[in-house]
């Protein structure tokens, strides 16, 4: 009975993360294309060859990709799911996305509005994947 209990406990924290996992891998890349697209079909400038709003459009053009901050939004999407899954690390997950939101600007690769479309579509894309990926039951990653 006591081994069962063990065996039980190890199979349902090797299933936590491993969903967990699925979420963040499948989150991650889905937030990243929607950033790329994004760049692209705006067309934003960046800060470093410009201090005034230019979005020429549709753009595969190098320098015209600020919009949204593709760091960002990788960085907020995986502080997302991670502080569901380990909620008592939240503030330490949430800093490190906030600290890569500021070196992009202090790089001067984003302007402020780079950076915040970032946090948005990453914040956005994890919980969506969290209630999509759920089929209807709570994934352990998506738990709050």
């Amino acid at each position: 009975s006591k081994w069962n209990n063990k065996d039980r406990c190890a199979e349902n924290r090797n299933r936590k993360l491993s969903d967990t996992g699925r979420v963040l891998f499948i989150s991650l890349i889905t937030s990243g294309i929607i950033a790329q697209i994004l760049k692209h079909l705006i067309g934003r400038e960046r800060p470093w060859s410009t201090n005034i709003l230019v979005l020429i459009g549709p753009s595969l053009k190098k320098g015209y990709d600020s919009f949204p901050s593709g760091h960002t939004t990788l960085a907020f999407c995986f502080a997302y799911i991670l502080s569901q899954e380990f909620p008592k690390h939240r503030l330490l997950f949430y800093m490190f996305a906030v600290i890569v939101g500021f070196q992009r600007f202090e790089a001067i690769e984003h302007f402020p509005s780079d950076i915040l479309a970032g946090i948005i579509v990453g914040i956005s894309v994890a919980k969506l994947m969290c209630e999509k990926l759920s089929h209807g039951e709570k994934l352990s990653a998506c738990q709050q």
